[in-house]
Order: structure tokens, then sequence, then C-alpha cells
């Protein structure tokens, strides 16, 4: 995100009470969403280690975001999974009027 957004970039991972169940989810079993959830947490806190990082609330996201961010600025952002190892990819655009998808696997692998 940052590379088309100025320099601004955000990153939320969310972890709810089914991830650390020991059943597991549909996505995948237990040990494997524990050492996801493991790996995450160790990467965002070497960012914050680093200063590339901080932890905020939703509504200190958002003071931060419209002090920032003028409503009719286009945002941008390039997902890739990094969680199931998918290779999955999306580019996203948005502004006031568009707001577009584009799915890089729409056209099979």
């Amino acid at each position: 995100m940052a590379k088309y957004n100025r320099g601004y970039a955000y990153n939320m991972m969310f972890v709810g009470p089914g991830w650390m169940s020991a059943a597991g989810r549909w996505e995948a079993d237990y040990d494997f969403l524990l050492k996801s959830y493991q790996d995450g947490m160790a990467y965002y806190g070497q960012l914050k280690r680093e200063g590339k990082a901080r932890d905020v609330t939703m509504s200190e996201f958002a003071d931060i975001y419209r002090q920032d961010r003028p409503y009719t600025r286009p945002e941008c952002a390039l997902w890739k999974d990094i969680l199931y190892g998918s290779q999955r990819q999306q580019f996203w655009y948005t502004d006031p009027w568009l707001r577009v998808c584009l799915d890089m696997n729409q056209a099979g692998r």
C-alpha cells in the first residue's frame, strides 16, 4: 500500500475465538492456525520493535486516517494471500466515484 498511497499503509490481522479453538476451523486444523497466529504476531512484533508499525485501536486509526486522508484522494491496495499460501492476489482501487477490484486469479493459474 505504501508504494501506491504516498507512503501510507495499514495492515490488520483479525483473530477471533474460533482461531484458538482446539477444534480448528473449516480453513485449516488447529496446529496450522496456531502456528499462523504465532508467526503473524512475531512478524508484527518485529516491525514494532523496528519502529515500522504501531498498535492502535480502530477509533485511533479512524482519527489518524481522517487527519491525513482527504475524502477525494484515491486509495489503492495490492492484497496478497500470505496466510494460506494460495498465491492469490487482488488489486483494489477506490475513490468517491469509482471502486475497482482486479482479481489476478480470474483467468486461472
